[in-house]
This record gives C-alpha cells, structure tokens and sequence, in this order.
C-alpha cells in the first residue's frame, strides 16, 4: 500500500523506523489482523471505544493531584492527553471494573514528550479483591517509536477479573513516568475468525545497561541477532546463544534501536531507547 492508504493505516511514522522491506511487511500484516480492534484507520495513533476500561475508576500509587495530567487521563478516550506519575519512575495504575471482565488484550499509547519518561518493563495483573494479584502478563526491555503511538500486547487469558493492573517496573530513565492511554480488549476467535493474534512461547527482550555502554539482550534460543538504527543502518549483526548475553553498545548513538533476532523460529524483535 502506498500513498494515502498506506498514511492512514499504518501512521505516517512507522516507514521511518521499520528496519528493512520484510519488516514492514510483517507489521502490515499485524496490524491488518487487528485491524477489528480500531475505531480508526490510523492504527499507530488508534484509541478504541471497545475498550472495557472506558468509564472505569482508576486509581494509582502515585497520583497527580494536577487535574490536567491526573489519573483519570490514563482512561480518558483521548490520546492527546496524558496521565504523569507524580513522585517515582514507576508505580501502579489499576483500572476498577462496573462489572468484571476477561481481558487478552491491552494497549498502550505514549505520551506527547520526553521518552524518557515512558514504560520500559511492567507486568500486567488482575484481581478480584484488589488484594491478591494475578500476573497475567510482563514484558521487560520495551519501547516506543514515536509520541502519541499506540502499541497493542497479547496474552492468554480465559477468566473475568473486576480489577485489572498495570505495575510499571522501569522507565527510560526519567525520574517521572507518563503514558497517554491504558486500554484493555477481549479477543475473540469466535466472532472475529482470527485464531493468530496469540502470545508468542518464545521472546526477545533487550535493554540498554551500564549508562548506555552495553545492550543485554535475552533469547530463548540460540540465533543471529542485528540492530538497526531509526533509518534502517545497521549497527551491528552477530550469532548469540540461548539466554542473557552482553554487546558492547558505547559507540550507538542516542535514539531507538530495533533488535531482530532471526533462525529460532521466525523473526523475534523488540526496541530500545538509548
């Protein structure tokens, strides 16, 4: 798809940071498979009225008592506004059902500014009493490519909470933490026929440690790894076995990388912020 069609599905931002051809394919693909989940086309800045958080009370740890950038913003329908984390790079933010819900899939939008200040590592729970958590999802060594972008998450899932969390565990660095939107779906094979939008059993996950100098990246098999600059220049491509292993990063420059992790079985990726 070029021109217009491709502006409004797909962002006018992603050709910028889609690392080669093949790439972009698989996230076109992705994203035509979603494609039920948005009420509008322009799918990287997408937020759902579907989303079984609207009109949920939401709380967190560290509220902001500025009515501007408060906690409700978390919830809020609108991707231009933002809910900041008012004393910690982190905390929980939970969202408080009408009436419990199964939930197996969840988005998050960044904010306008300073990705510095976005979700990094978190785990996603569920609860009945707001006591006792569940842990239904964590991803560690995330990151986002452009501001007001909306990033879409699977798990497995068959049972209703009546409160769902999100326990942010690390940010970019910032002394504050931010995100525009939390949303949280149902997907269901059975009326939307799509039987692929599933967890993966294996992932890649890779952050950037000792003050930028090295990326530690973690895979569940043996595999060539690459990392790709923004505009596609690759940074560097070598055969790493199963597991944590440490890659010399000083000389990369400030901005977001691409990690792809090829011959485990498919393509792995994953993005960091430096």
């Amino acid at each position: 798809l070029t021109g217009e069609i491709s502006d409004e599905l797909f962002g006018y931002k992603y050709t910028d940071f889609a690392p080669d051809a093949k790439a972009f394919q698989q996230e076109a693909e992705k994203r035509i498979r979603e494609i039920h989940m948005y009420d509008v086309l322009r799918a990287d800045r997408c937020i759902a009225d579907s989303s079984i958080v609207t009109g949920a009370t939401m709380t967190a740890e560290f509220p902001n008592s500025n009515t501007a950038e408060d906690v409700a913003k978390a919830a809020d329908s609108n991707i231009s506004t933002k809910f900041l984390f008012n004393s910690y790079g982190g905390g929980w933010l939970t969202a408080t059902l009408s009436t419990p819900a199964c939930a197996n899939v969840y988005a998050i939008s960044s904010a306008n500014d300073n990705a510095s200040r976005d979700p990094q590592s978190w785990q996603l729970q569920g609860s009945d009493d707001g006591e006792t958590w569940t842990t239904l999802d964590s991803r560690s060594g995330e990151a986002f490519y452009n501001r007001n972008v909306t990033q879409i998450y699977t798990f497995s899932n068959a049972r209703s909470y009546g409160q769902y969390r999100l326990l942010i565990t690390d940010n970019g660095g910032d002394a504050l933490c931010q995100l525009s939107e939390l949303q949280l779906f149902a997907h269901d094979e059975s009326t939307t026929g799509i039987s692929d939008v599933k967890r993966t059993t294996g992932r890649l996950t890779a952050t950037v440690t000792d003050g930028g100098s090295t990326l530690s990246v973690t895979l569940p098999a043996a595999a060539v790894v690459s990392v790709y600059a923004s505009d596609g220049t690759t940074i560097l491509s070598r055969s790493l076995p199963a597991g944590n292993s440490r890659v010399r990063f000083a000389t990369a420059g400030r901005g977001i990388y691409i990690i792809r992790a090829t011959g485990i079985a498919g393509t792995l990726t994953a993005k960091v912020v430096k």
